[in-house]
């Protein structure tokens, strides 16, 4: 069967098979709870207290952070673990993969807030989107 899945096993896998350019179908095969440790996955190199930020700056700053991104999309994969100061994250670049994972995830699921972020739309009477909720 096509689709898309992650397979978590000692060392994470993801698998992505589509037809064309768009996904047959998504699977997270994980039972709920269990999986890999968030150490195991790939990233650029982390820092005491500033994690991965001189590695960005040095790729040309926040201005160019998009570019970095991509660029550790195609070093790490498809998912890929990065810290910027006391912030830890998982960037997934699969669509596929974004939505098996909303769908795993709880009625009232809680995500990190960024109140200037929130300050910043306010001020600029604009929403919040999707990544501010």
């Amino acid at each position: 069967m096509s689709g898309c899945s992650i397979l978590l096993l000692r060392r994470p896998a993801l698998t992505c098979k589509t037809a064309g350019l768009r996904p047959l179908s998504c699977s997270l095969r994980v039972p709920r709870g269990r999986g890999h440790p968030l150490a195991a996955l790939p990233g650029p190199p982390r820092w005491p207290l500033m994690g991965s930020l001189p590695d960005v700056l040095w790729k040309g700053g926040l201005k160019r952070q998009h570019d970095t991104l991509a660029e550790y999309h195609r070093r790490f994969g498809k998912i890929f673990r990065m810290k910027l100061g006391a912030f830890d994250s998982v960037h997934i670049a699969a669509p596929c993969l974004l939505e098996a994972l909303y769908r795993r995830e709880s009625a009232c699921p809680q995500r990190l807030e960024i109140k200037p972020w929130k300050a910043y739309r306010d001020f600029r009477d604009e929403g919040y989107g999707l990544l501010i909720l």
